[in-house]
C-alpha cells in the first residue's frame, strides 16, 4: 500500500458512495471513458458489467483495454458498445467481428475531440490516488488524456485506492473536482509484453548503431521497443541518453539504474524522463511513486510534435507491420482487419523529424514468424491500408540491416529496401519490381557460388579513428552504393582515377 493513510475518508465522505450507486449514476444513452490500459478502475467496470442488463445503447470509449475482465459476454453486455483508439488486447477480436468501433486518430489529438464538444462524455470512470492534505490525487500512471477528459466530462466518478501511485508532472486532480467516489484497495491491473526472441533482439542492435550517445528516446508499444530497452541495458552503453516516451514500461528502469538513461542532456525537460501512461508491474508503480526524476504530462503535450521536436538528438522506434518497395507503411492492418492502430506514431515520426539531429525509425521483422512470408513487399497486400506515407518515412529497420528513404527516388528506395529484406526474397522482389519498370532492367543482386543471394558481410566493417579523433567505418561495397561510386568517380582527377583504377576511363560499364 503505497498511501495508508486513511483520515481523508471522514473529511470526504459526503463524496463517497458504494460501487453500485456509482454505477447507477450512468444512464441509457450515456457515453462513458474508462481510464487506459493499467488505469483501468477495476471495481467499477466490474460493477458497471454486473449492471449493463439494465443499460441501453451505452458507449464506452477507451484508449487501450488491458482489462481481464470479460467485457463482451453477449448476454450481458449486448447494449455495452466499444469504441476504441487503439486495438489491441481483448478488444481486437471485437472489432474484428463488428462488435466494436475503432476511431483511427492521432494519440494528440484525442482529447480536444472531447475538449472541442465534438464528441461529448457523460460519466468519466477514473482510478486515483487517496487525496494529500490539500485534498489533491494523482492520476499516477494513467494520466495520458484523463486529465482534459476530466475537464470535458458531465460527470467524474474515481476509484480511489492507496495503491495507485502518486506522480510528478500533470497528474494532481483535486477531489473537488470529482463528483463521487468509490474506495478500493485492488491491486492495479499489471501487464508486461512477452520476451523478445532472436530476430527481434538482432533488429534491436540494428537499431542500437542508431542511437547516439545524448540522444532521446521514444519507445512506442511493441516488442522490438522491448527489445532495444534490453539490449541497451546489456552492451555497451550510450552515455547520457534522455526519454521522452508516451508509454513507459519496467524496461526503462535498468537503464535508469546503470545510469544509461539520466535525461542530463535533454533540451527539452531536461532532467526528467517525460512519459505520459506507464503499462508494468508493482516494480513500475513503485519506481514512479514519489519520483521526481519520472514525469507523467498529458497526451496532448507529450504526443505534440512540435514539443517532441524541441528534444535535439530525438530518436523515434516504432514498429510496423509490412512495408511496400515504395515506403508505404502499413503498421495498423493485417488481412483486412484492424490490428493495432495509429496511436502516437504519427506524432513522433514527424516530431523526431524536425528535432535537430533527430532519427525517425520504422522497424519490423523481414518475414512473419515461419519465415514464409516477406514484411518487405512489391505492393502491400489486400486488406492492408496506408499508415505511414513515404514522405515520413527516414530509417526502416530489419534484422537485416537499416535503410534510409528520406530524400531518395523510387528506385533507390527500392533497392534500400530489398537490401533489408530476408535474402530468400530479395530476388523476387527486384523481379517484381523491374516489371514495374521501377529499376534497371539489368539490375542485378550479389550472388554466391551456389547461386544464392548473399547477405552483406557485416563481419567485414571496422572502425578506424585518425590522428584528429575522426572515427570512420570502413565496410564492403552495397548494392545502394551505386551513386556514391559514380559520385567517386566524376570527382577525381585523371591521376587519381588512375592510381585507383588503373586507367583514366571517366566512365564504367
Amino acid at each position: 500500500m503505497l498511501c495508508e493513510d486513511i483520515t481523508w475518508r471522514t473529511k470526504w465522505a459526503a463524496k463517497e458512495i458504494t460501487p453500485e450507486v456509482a454505477i447507477s449514476k450512468i444512464v441509457s444513452g450515456n457515453r462513458i471513458f474508462i481510464g487506459t490500459g493499467c488505469a483501468a478502475p477495476q471495481t467499477l467496470v466490474k460493477t458497471l458489467l454486473g449492471n449493463s442488463s439494465k443499460l441501453l445503447d451505452v458507449e464506452i470509449i477507451h484508449y487501450l483495454t488491458l482489462f481481464p475482465e470479460n467485457y463482451f459476454v453477449k448476454k450481458k453486455n449486448a447494449m455495452l458498445r466499444h469504441n476504441t483508439f487503439f486495438v489491441g488486447g481483448p478488444i481486437r477480436d471485437q472489432v474484428k467481428e463488428g462488435n466494436a468501433d475503432y476511431t483511427p486518430m492521432m494519440a494528440s489529438q484525442v482529447s480536444q475531440l472531447f475538449l472541442s464538444g465534438r464528441k461529448n462524455i457523460d460519466v468519466a470512470l477514473l482510478q486515483l490516488s487517496p487525496p494529500d492534505a490539500f485534498g489533491f490525487c494523482s492520476l499516477g500512471f494513467g494520466v495520458g488524456f484523463a486529465k482534459e477528459i476530466i475537464q470535458a466530462a458531465y460527470m467524474v466518478i474515481a476509484e480511489i485506492n492507496p495503491y495507485v501511485p502518486r506522480t510528478y508532472g500533470d497528474g494532481m486532480v483535486h477531489i473537488k473536482d470529482v463528483d463521487y467516489f468509490v474506495y478500493s484497495e485492488r491491486t492495479p491491473l499489471e501487464f508486461k509484453l512477452p520476451e523478445p526472441d532472436d530476430v527481434d533482439m538482432k533488429i534491436a542492435e540494428n537499431i542500437a548503431t542508431l542511437i547516439r550517445h545524448k540522444s532521446c528516446l521514444h519507445f512506442s508499444y511493441g516488442s522490438i521497443s522491448k527489445a532495444v530497452q534490453k539490449y541497451l541495458a546489456n552492451s555497451e552503453p550510450k552515455h547520457d541518453l534522455g526519454v521522452h516516451s508516451f508509454i513507459i514500461s519496467d524496461d526503462l528502469i535498468p537503464l535508469i539504474e546503470k545510469n544509461i538513461v539520466t535525461c542530463r542532456r535533454k533540451t527539452y525537460h531536461p532532467g526528467r524522463v517525460v512519459a505520459s501512461i506507464g503499462f508494468g508491474t508493482k516494480k513500475l508503480y513503485e519506481f514512479v511513486h514519489n519520483n521526481p526524476y519520472v514525469e507523467f504530462h498529458i497526451a496532448s503535450q507529450v504526443c505534440n510534435p512540435g514539443l517532441i521536436a524541441r528534444n535535439h538528438r530525438m530518436v523515434s522506434i516504432n514498429q510496423a507491420v509490412s512495408i511496400d518497395l515504395t515506403g508505404q507503411v502499413n503498421a495498423s492492418y493485417k488481412e483486412y482487419q484492424f490490428f493495432t492502430g495509429i496511436g502516437e506514431t504519427l506524432d513522433f515520426l514527424r516530431g523526431s523529424a524536425f528535432s535537430q539531429g533527430g532519427k525517425p525509425i520504422i522497424a519490423l521483422r523481414s518475414t512473419n514468424k515461419s519465415g514464409t512470408k516477406s514484411h518487405i513487399v512489391s505492393q502491400l497486400d489486400a486488406g492492408s491500408s496506408l499508415l505511414i506515407s513515404p514522405v515520413d518515412v527516414y530509417y526502416v529497420v530489419t534484422e537485416w540491416g537499416i535503410a534510409y528513404l528520406h530524400g531518395k527516388t523510387i528506385r533507390e528506395r527500392a533497392l534500400e529496401l530489398i537490401n533489408i529484406a530476408h535474402p530468400h526474397f530479395r530476388q523476387e522482389l527486384l523481379e517484381e519490381i523491374k516489371e514495374k519498370k521501377l529499376v534497371y532492367e539489368d539490375q542485378m543482386l550479389h550472388f554466391n557460388l551456389q547461386g544464392e543471394v548473399v547477405p552483406y558481410p557485416r563481419q567485414y566493417e571496422t572502425t578506424n579513428t585518425t590522428n584528429d579523433g575522426t572515427k570512420l567505418l570502413i565496410r564492403p561495397l552495397k548494392i545502394t552504393d551505386e551513386k556514391r561510386l559514380q559520385d567517386l568517380s566524376y570527382s577525381m582527377s585523371s591521376s587519381d582515377r588512375y592510381m585507383r583504377y588503373f586507367s583514366n576511363e571517366a566512365s564504367f560499364e
